[in-house]
C-alpha cells in the first residue's frame, strides 16, 4: 500500500482491488474542479452567478471544466432541463470539499450539504489562485476508505431496492 501511496500523491494512475483504474487526482486539480463546479451551481442559481463569476474571473476555469460543463456554463441560453441536471453537481462538491480537508468530517449521505456557506468556500473565492495553489489534499488511505465505505452504503440500498422492496432502504433512491 506504500507504494500505491507514493503514486498516489503524485498523481499517478494505480489499480486498486477493484480491478479498474484509478486516477488520482492532484490537490491543485481537485481544487480547481471545486472552483468549477462553484461556477457550475452558481450558473444554476442566477442571483448568486453575477457575484460568483465575478470572484472566480481572475482565474482561467476552463481545464477545470468537463466538456459539457463547459458548454453549459458558456451557454448564452441554457434550457430548464440542463439547469436541473447541472444543478445536481453540487453534490459533488461536498466530497470534494471534504478530500481537500473543508470539512472535517463528510456529512451523512442522508443529507444535503449547504456548501455555499462554508468558510472554505468563501476563502476560495476570496482568493482562487492562492486556494489552488495552497490546497493540501487528505491522506490518500483516507480518501479510499471513504470511497469503500460509500460503496457499500449505496450496494446496500441497491441490494435492497432489488431483493427487498419493503425495506426502509428501498425507496431512497
Amino acid at each position: 500500500m506504500q507504494c500505491c501511496d507514493s503514486l498516489a500523491s503524485q498523481g499517478e494512475t494505480i489499480l486498486d482491488n477493484h480491478d479498474y483504474s484509478v486516477k488520482t487526482r492532484t490537490a491543485h486539480e481537485v481544487a480547481g474542479r471545486v472552483l468549477a463546479l462553484i461556477a457550475v451551481t452558481a450558473r444554476v442559481h442566477k442571483n448568486e452567478a453575477k457575484q460568483t463569476f465575478a470572484k472566480l474571473s481572475q482565474i482561467n476555469l476552463e481545464p477545470f471544466f468537463t466538456p459539457s460543463e463547459r458548454e453549459f456554463f458558456f451557454s448564452d441560453t441554457p434550457s430548464e432541463r440542463d439547469m436541473v441536471n447541472f444543478s445536481w453537481r453540487a453534490e459533488a462538491l461536498a466530497s470534494l470539499i471534504w478530500a481537500l480537508k473543508g470539512l472535517e468530517v463528510f456529512p451523512p449521505l442522508n443529507q444535503q450539504t449547504a456548501v455555499g456557506g462554508l468558510d472554505f468556500v468563501q476563502a476560495a473565492l476570496d482568493d482562487p489562485e492562492f486556494f489552488i495553489a495552497n490546497s493540501r489534499l487528505r491522506p490518500f488511505a483516507e480518501i479510499q476508505a471513504l470511497e469503500a465505505d460509500m460503496y457499500q452504503q449505496h450496494w446496500r440500498v441497491r441490494d435492497a431496492q432489488l431483493f427487498n422492496p419493503d425495506s426502509p432502504l428501498a425507496p431512497i433512491l
